[in-house]
Parts: structure tokens; sequence; C-alpha cells
């Protein structure tokens, strides 16, 4: 291994919380600004220029507390790019130090971060924390924050990256529209997270010009199939062929009909719920309605199955073809298995951007090369994973194309 290359995990281990000096606290808010520019303001490593100079990169993760799943299977992610590339670093070598992000109440890891001087800061992960590090003006070294927020940064020094539902949620509608789909059948889980989802879907759908015409709510141990068929009218359809039979006094051949006022249905739901409702809509004779589900999908299944064949979601360009899930969940958790894969896809692509924001490589409008495929900049200094349709045959995911309103939509050549 090239001596240039290794890394020091240091988890900080801190005396109970000293009332007032929080850096990410809501109280106290002067505490909260000073601890912050007493990081901006230390003074920066000298002879930086200097090819063998060791470039220093601290990682604020949460190592303990009830985000500790994720944040060590974001250092997994890590630690994962940091060897795949370690041949690309040569010029660049960097020493990694891990500081517990769930115990930066303590003002005491504040100073032994300020003591460090790293070249660059990664982290924190939380929405909140994020928040309050996007307003600062006198940053004066790269930081990549692992979340978003709505808001540019005010210091040309911050870059963001992270897993955002709204990004993933305005390519599905953004490019349903392009393709001439207007009118909407939204199938929703009942769950909190869902109606997030559900939400900013339908507001982005309205303003782009889409309505939602029927929108079923599915509840656990709910009768899948009685569901699908009552959304799609076919009750109804069933009594017009009864009432018909009636009034000729014979049997007919018949078909049911499904309803033919949408033109395209959205699944909010879970990959086991999604299993149950498309192979129902299959049953009902809507194979011609365009199926779309969300970016949670993108993990192949564990074994064959047709259940999940036709629905189209996004995913990133890597993630298609990768047969293997990194990690499960462990047995006490409740954290999905597709969400532990994000983080540690976030930690991995995170591993790849530091190293050009080190090399000042990276501005608003580039794209480059990821862990998952090709990330692009916007003009809020926001890093996001591009996206391509996708689609299920067997259990493997298979790249797609989504052509235009009324033909197919059809695999990748």
């Amino acid at each position: 291994m090239n001596k240039h290359f290794y890394f020091l995990i240091v988890f900080m281990v801190v005396c109970p919380v000293l009332g007032g000096c929080a850096l990410f606290s809501t109280k106290k808010t002067p505490a909260v600004n000073a601890n912050i520019e007493n990081v901006q303001k230390t003074e920066d490593l000298q002879n930086t220029d200097t090819e063998n100079v060791q470039k220093k990169a601290a990682v604020l993760l949460p190592l303990s507390g009830p985000s500790s799943i994720a944040g060590h299977t974001i250092l997994k992610g890590l630690l994962t790019a940091f060897y795949q590339q370690k041949d690309d670093l040569t010029s660049t070598p960097t020493t990694l130090e891990f500081f517990d992000s769930y115990e930066l109440q303590n003002n005491k890891i504040l100073k032994q971060l300020v003591k460090k001087q790293p070249d660059i800061i990664i982290g924190p992960l939380t929405h909140q924390s994020v928040k309050k590090i996007i307003k600062s003006k006198n940053i004066n070294r790269p930081w990549l924050l692992l979340n978003y927020t709505d808001q540019p940064p005010n210091n040309k020094n911050i870059y963001q990256t992270g897993l955002s539902v709204k990004h993933e949620i305005s390519f599905l509608v953004e490019q349903a529209i392009d393709s001439g789909y207007k009118r909407a059948l939204i199938f929703l889980e009942n769950s909190s997270i869902n109606k997030y989802i559900y939400r900013n879907l339908v507001e982005r759908w309205n303003i782009l010009g889409g309505r939602v015409i029927k929108t079923t709510e599915i509840y656990k141990k709910e009768n899948i199939n009685a569901t699908v068929a009552k959304t799609l009218l076919i009750n109804e359809s069933k009594t017009r062929r009864n009432k018909l039979q009636k009034i000729l006094s014979e049997k007919i051949d018949f078909t049911p009909g499904s309803r033919q006022d949408v033109d395209l249905v959205f699944i909010i739901a879970s990959k086991n719920i999604i299993r149950q409702i498309n192979p129902a809509l299959k049953f009902y004779f809507t194979k011609n309605l365009p199926v779309l589900g969300l970016p949670s999908l993108c993990t192949n299944e564990t074994k064959k199955t047709t259940d999940l064949d036709d629905v189209f979601f996004a995913c990133p360009e890597r993630k298609q073809y990768q047969s293997q899930q990194p990690f499960r969940v462990q047995p006490q958790s409740k954290t999905p298995d597709t969400e532990i894969e994000n983080f540690f896809v976030l930690g991995a692509n995170a591993g790849y951007i530091y190293p050009k924001l080190l090399q000042s490589t990276i501005k608003p409008g580039t794209s480059f090369q990821g862990y998952s495929g090709w990330l692009t900049v916007n003009d809020k200094q926001q890093i996001y994973q591009n996206l391509h349709w996708a689609t299920f045959k067997n259990g493997i995911i298979s790249m797609t194309l989504l052509t235009q309103k009324n033909n197919i939509l059809t695999d990748k050549k």
C-alpha cells in the first residue's frame, strides 16, 4: 500500500454535555455561531500546493445514537471509495479522521476539530445541522454536507450531497409529463413518509399541468385485489354486463373493462405492496397503462419473480447493473434494506466527491463520475446522482426508455 495512503479512525470519547456550548443545539444561538466561527477561522495549512503534503479530511458522522446504523453504513461506503480510487489520489495523499457527530454538543470535540486543522470537512448528516452550517459566510476550506437544504449556501466552499426524495420525484414527474402523460391514478400506502412523497409528487404534477383523477389509499391487511378492482371500476363494468344480459335475456361474451379516464399509474408504496398491486393491475387489463414506482425499488430481487415486471422507476446508473446488495439490515434494525444500501452509496459518492473538492475541480454546472454513476452540480452547489429509467425483467433490473404516450416502455438496446 502506498505510504501516503492510510486512514486514522478516531471515535471521540467525550465528557457530559456542557450547558450553553452546543454547536448544533437550538438553544443559545450566539454560542452556536461562535463555535462555527472557531472552525471557520482556524489558520490554513501552509504549503497546501506542495505535492507531498498530507491532506486531512475530518468526517462528521452519527456513530452513536439513533442514527448510528446510517452513520456506520456511510462510513463503510466512504472507505470503500477511498480504497477503490487510492491510485488516483497519489497527488493528494489523504488522512480520514472520523468524529462522532452525535456527541457534537460537547465543545471539547469542537476544540479538537479546530486543533486538527482539516483541509476539508465531510458531514454532518442531519438536516437540522446542515441548515445551520449552510448560513455560514466565513468558511475558508471545502465543506461537503451530507444532506440538502432548500436555500443556497452563503459560501463558495460549501457543497451539498445526500439522498433527495424531491429530486427523484421531479425526475419521475417531469419525464412522464414530457412523454405526454397527464391523467394519473395513484395508489398510496398509508404511512407518514409515503404521504410526504405523495404531497410533493402531486404538487409537482399539478404545476406541470397534470391531473390526479383518483387516489386510492392502501391499508395494512387490506384485500388489495378487491381494492384494485374497485379503483379500476371493474364492478361497474360487471354491472353493465348484467343489465345488458337482462335486457337481451341471454348470456353474452364479456371481458371486464377497466376505467378509461387515466393514462398513467403511480404506486407510492413499499416493495412488498407493489408486488401485490402490479399483478392485480395486469389481471384487470391495464397493460397499456405505464406503472411507475419509486426509486426505492432500485435493488434486484433475491429470487426470480415476475411480480414487479414492467414497473418503471428511476435508478442511478451504476445500481442498474449491480447484482448484489452491499449490506443487509441488522436483525434488530427496522431500517429497510434499500435505505441501508442508499446510505452506503451516499458514503461512497462522498468518497469520490471530496478529492475533487480538494483539487478545486468541482464547479456549478459540471458533471463527473462517482460511485453510482455520473454526478452533476447545480447552481446551488448541490451534487445529485444522474437518474435513468429502469424496470424489472424476471426480478433483474433492466435499463429502459420512457417513450411517448400511446407507445410502450421499451428496453434500451
